[in-house]
């Protein structure tokens, strides 16, 4: 890469870090130890994780988070994140060996693991295919969550035909119920979600949603439908089949609440 591309690469990676921490806040993790990274300090972790060549390999690098959340208690979370290992030791390779050794939660927990893949824009290679399922075997399970982080801002808006990130990661839902989502460092350059206009999405607890069909005496089909793809919905990490309850303040009415089922 020439210099002014590692500058720019550099300057998305640092400007992203904080709308990220915030999205993953918003899905009920415990972020406060990832907030207080210096720019000199993400700039020594890009260019281990670009020397290490953790943008291709199933390991956790340097920049990648990988996080764990109890299901009992939603506010709190236990990071394994490869980061403070390797600033603590100042060395340019993380311990590969020490972090797989971290990355086995126990039941209950659910885990959420930032891949910085960083390539230009989305490629559904042969890599990339290998890369994701190394990473769940080892890493995750059903029940977690994958992101990869390319550079390229990805188009979220729903309905639009031809979308071969999408294409690419329902595949992966249908056929293994990998939950895999692909999000470009562009799309983190500032956080629309946390606007005062946009309403605000939750995710329904599966007692919540039972709550909802005998409260309504309804099925779940009867519910209007959001896409995956939907921008909020990706925010907060819906899944197919899940419900979510939508917000939606208004000054003449006040606060309305809608539900929307996921579908692929």
């Amino acid at each position: 890469m020439e210099y002014t591309q590692i500058f720019k690469l550099y300057q998305y990676v640092f400007q992203s870090r904080k709308h990220i921490l915030e999205m993953l806040e918003d899905r009920g993790y415990d972020v406060d130890h990832l907030k207080n990274y210096t720019a000199e300090e993400i700039k020594v972790m890009l260019n281990a994780h670009r020397i290490g060549k953790f943008e291709s390999i199933s390991d956790i690098g340097p920049l990648d988070i990988y996080l764990e959340k109890k299901a009992t208690d939603s506010g709190k979370s236990k990071d394994v994140d490869a980061v403070d290992s390797m600033m603590k030791n100042l060395t340019i390779k993380a311990d590969s060996e020490s972090i797989k050794g971290k990355t086995t939660g126990g039941q209950g927990v659910e885990k959420i693991y930032i891949k910085y893949r960083l390539d230009s824009k989305f490629k559904g290679t042969t890599s990339l295919h290998t890369q994701i399922t190394d990473i769940f075997d080892q890493h995750l399970t059903t029940k977690d969550t994958l992101i990869i982080l390319n550079i390229s801002r990805v188009l979220m808006k729903a309905g639009i035909k031809d979308k071969i990130d999408e294409d690419f990661v329902n595949k992966f839902f249908i056929v293994k119920n990998y939950f895999i989502q692909i999000f470009g460092l562009e799309n983190f350059l500032f956080n629309v979600c946390r606007h005062d206009f946009v309403p605000k999405h939750r995710i329904l607890s599966k007692q919540e949603t039972q709550e909802l069909m005998t409260h309504f005496n309804c099925s779940v089909t009867n519910i209007p439908t959001i896409k995956r793809d939907d921008a909020q919905a990706k925010y907060i990490g819906l899944r197919p089949k899940q419900i979510c309850e939508i917000k939606v303040e208004n000054v003449s009415s006040g606060v309305t609440t809608r539900y929307r089922h996921c579908v692929n």
